[in-house]
């Protein structure tokens, strides 16, 4: 019996079109998922204006931060950095959502690689909004290297989330923050306590469950930390023994 060898070139282009058309969905999704131009505006160091190749300027507010105010310490810096950045520059926008005030929450990625947003984050200029981004896996670590190597706004000894600044809160320190309601609903103690994660003191090196009686009097050089962190560097509370179980 004689049978026809088959078309290996006929075969390949037939599994690569069948595999576009399985994936074009995906593709198109993508596509309209990111919007590309030129930043014109910086409002701030967490809002941005962009200019479309269609000349449509849309405000962007960076996905899952909050940069402090304008009036809050490091807000001027972090509008600065936003700026040199960005400013007159093309980047994509992966976008996330729109808020109430009708502006694109997204991702910014400039045109050498360099998402923004983390950057932010990484250098000190604006905290993990976790309300907004509580299953980024990101951010917060982000936040905790900054946090630990007193960069940017964590150089000072009571820094004030931005959240808290809007509603009048002027300063920070371990004790007020305790008694503090999170955007999201929970203290900052339970969700340390949830996260295994205890107060360092840099000072004396001790380390304490976020509801013990020195971590609620630690008002400077106290840090969040992992329980194994702090294990390897320091030593236990004698009070709580450095853990809350």
């Amino acid at each position: 019996m004689f049978i026809k060898p088959e078309n290996h070139t006929q075969s390949t282009t037939m599994k690569s079109l069948f595999s576009f058309f399985l994936l074009l969905p995906f593709l198109l999704s993508a596509t309209t998922s990111i919007i590309s131009g030129r930043i014109i505006g910086i409002k701030d160091g967490d809002t941005v204006v962009l200019l479309t190749p269609e000349k449509k300027q849309i405000t962007v507010r960076l996905y899952g931060i909050d940069c402090p105010e304008k009036n809050q310490a490091y807000g001027t810096r972090a509008k600065q950095f936003t700026s040199d950045l960005v400013f007159g520059k093309d980047v994509d926008v992966q976008i996330v959502s729109s808020d109430r005030y009708g502006r694109t929450i997204g991702m910014i990625v400039t045109d050498d690689g360099i998402t923004v947003n983390h950057e932010l984050v990484r250098n000190g200029y604006a905290w993990w909004y976790r309300e907004y981004a509580k299953d980024d896996t990101i951010l917060p670590l982000l936040e905790k290297e900054a946090r630990l190597s007193y960069i940017g706004l964590w150089a000072d000894n009571n820094p004030v989330p931005p959240w808290n600044f809007r509603r009048g809160v002027s300063h920070g320190s371990m004790e007020q923050i305790a008694g503090k309601t999170l955007p999201d609903g929970g203290s900052i103690f339970y969700e340390a306590i949830s996260n295994h994660t205890v107060f360092f003191n840099t000072k004396t090196l001790k380390y304490h469950c976020p509801a013990c009686i020195h971590a609620r009097r630690c008002t400077q050089n106290c840090v969040e930390m992992d329980y194994n962190s702090a294990r390897i560097r320091g030593v236990a509370c004698k009070v709580c023994g450095g853990t809350c179980e």
